[in-house]
């Protein structure tokens, strides 16, 4: 069912971090995608990132301008995510995947998921989502499990204080140490 709005509903979890592994399923249109990508990528990184279409790299007015790509890599498989802006603070994702990125097999892309939501939600449930695996791996458990990068922290903190508006990314680090203690308490 669709919210009143006429975006679609969707959610997005991440499943597990493991060993340089990380499981998430995106749910949207009464479809599920189950997503598993290696230590060729940086996943969590890559998708805090979508708040670049509030700082000024993409545009929601007129004169749109071209859209944003993550890429999410497994062994040999990959996951090409596409936002593309819309009017009215939509964004439209479209998730491509291919078999064999080196080309060995089949290399051919194809569509496995096409939505558009809100902007303010998508950018919502991926922070709540990045303050989940941050609570319960913590710091060194993260870089212990997702092995190549460090938890994204100043990713993290960017999209909150776009989200709230509340210039910390302007502030002090004990703004920040508040920040951390109010999550904990959560």
């Amino acid at each position: 069912m669709k919210s009143q709005n006429k975006y679609e509903e969707f959610s997005f979890s991440i499943n597990s971090i493991e060993s340089g592994w990380l499981k998430a399923r995106i749910v949207a249109k009464n479809t599920s995608l189950d997503f598993t990508v290696s230590y060729l990528c940086k996943p969590l990184s890559n998708l805090l990132e979508v708040d670049a279409y509030n700082d000024g790299r993409y545009s929601f007015a007129s004169g749109l301008k071209s859209e944003f790509h993550l890429v999410w890599q497994g062994e040999p498989w990959r996951y090409n995510w596409l936002f593309e802006p819309q009017q009215d603070r939509r964004v439209a994702i479209t998730i491509y995947y291919c078999e064999d990125y080196l080309g060995s097999k089949n290399a051919a892309e194809h569509v496995k998921l096409r939505i558009v939501v809100a902007l303010d939600d998508l950018l919502r449930k991926v922070l709540m989502e990045a303050e989940r695996i941050l609570r319960r791996y913590g710091f060194l458990g993260y870089k212990n499990e997702w092995i190549q990068s460090d938890f994204p922290i100043g990713n993290l903190l960017r999209l909150r204080s776009i989200l709230n508006k509340d210039g910390l990314q302007e502030t002090s680090l004990s703004k920040e140490v508040e920040y951390f203690s109010e999550l904990l308490r959560l």
